[in-house]
């Protein structure tokens, strides 16, 4: 009997397995064996992608490179936050250091009003720097970038300003040095005359520094007294004296340390304007450290600018992202997969 079979007849029938196939497939082993090779992508057989793990590794580059550039924006972020915060603190100290410069001066100088009035020009940039990045800092929060921008221009007045009073009116001169020394020689005038302002001012300066008089405590030496007495000095030149009591409550202690001679000998000129350049240096140093601050900022801030805003609601990049690439041993290999074994 002939059987009259087509060609797609004889593909079917050569592409089914045979008896000594079925019992094969039974066995783990030659099943395995038997099992067809899927093909790479990229090359030859060698390379193969077995169970997706190459593939993942395959790809793993493009997820770095899409994790960088989220984090990106998201670092720049914190670094500025983080920054911000230090400069605030940083302006609050140059704030301090300013106002009790201003302080001093007021007190012992009403020569040096070009000095006060840079103390004070100074405290208030650092004011406004502080409002200013507190501003930006709470923009960046929000991921806004008006409030950085407008921080950024600010800070760049500031900085301008700031340069310019460190370089002028910060260092004690020696102009200035003299004009201080006149100004505490006409106010231990007026303490001489029982003025109750420069009274205390000299009370309060003696006991802090540890001084008496302008000089020395001959200072307070009246002309028509020998040269064998003491000086008639106050209680705020002995170490006995206590602030907080009246100085008639110390009369005691007064007349002891002036026959004893236990007050003290050295002079409060020197002392005042070594003061005034502490305070100088110390107003010097914050601003700047202020300053380099304030331009770091700005920097953080530009870059900022640059930088594209974070994708949101799972909205991510995917153009680092390559396609899975199609081939026909892939095809085939899964369909042979996904076809039920009839």
């Amino acid at each position: 009997m002939v059987i009259n079979a087509g060609t797609s007849d004889v593909a079917f029938i050569l592409g089914q397995p045979s008896d000594n196939d079925w019992e094969d497939m039974g066995k783990s082993d030659k099943a395995q064996a038997k099992e067809p090779e899927l093909a790479s992508c990229d090359g030859p057989a060698a390379e193969q992608i077995p169970n997706g793990a190459d593939l993942g590794n395959h790809y793993m580059h493009a997820f770095e490179d899409l994790k960088k550039k989220s984090c990106s924006a998201f670092c720049w972020k914190i670094l500025y936050v983080v920054v911000g915060i230090i400069t605030v603190l940083q302006s609050v100290a140059v704030i301090a250091v300013a106002v009790t410069s201003a302080i001093a001066t007021k007190i012992y100088s009403n020569d040096m009003s070009g000095r006060l009035v840079a103390m004070v020009v100074q405290a208030v940039t650092a004011a406004v720097t502080l409002s200013v990045i507190i501003y930006g800092v709470i923009g960046t929060l929000r991921d806004k970038r008006r409030p950085v921008r407008s921080a950024t221009a600010v800070l760049i007045v500031v900085i301008i300003i700031q340069v310019i009073i460190l370089a002028v009116s910060v260092k004690v001169t020696t102009e200035d040095e003299v004009g201080l020394g006149r100004s505490l020689s006409e106010s231990f005038k007026l303490a001489r005359d029982d003025s109750p302002r420069h009274v205390k001012i000299w009370a309060r300066t003696q006991h802090d520094l540890k001084c008496c008089g302008v000089y020395t405590a001959e200072d307070y030496r009246s002309s028509n007294l020998p040269a064998y007495f003491a000086p008639n000095i106050p209680i705020s030149c002995c170490p006995a004296y206590d602030p907080e009591r009246s100085e008639l409550v110390q009369e005691r202690e007064r007349e002891t340390c002036k026959a004893r001679k236990l007050f003290y000998d050295i002079g409060c000129r020197n002392l005042i304007i070594d003061v005034f350049k502490e305070t100088s240096k110390t107003v010097m140093g914050v601003s700047l450290l202020a300053v380099v601050l304030e331009i770091i900022t700005i920097l953080i801030g530009i870059i900022l600018e640059t930088k594209k805003p974070e994708p949101k609601n799972n909205e991510y990049d995917t153009d680092g992202i390559e396609a899975v690439p199609t081939t026909p041993a892939v095809m085939a290999v899964t369909d042979m997969k996904t076809k039920p074994i009839l």
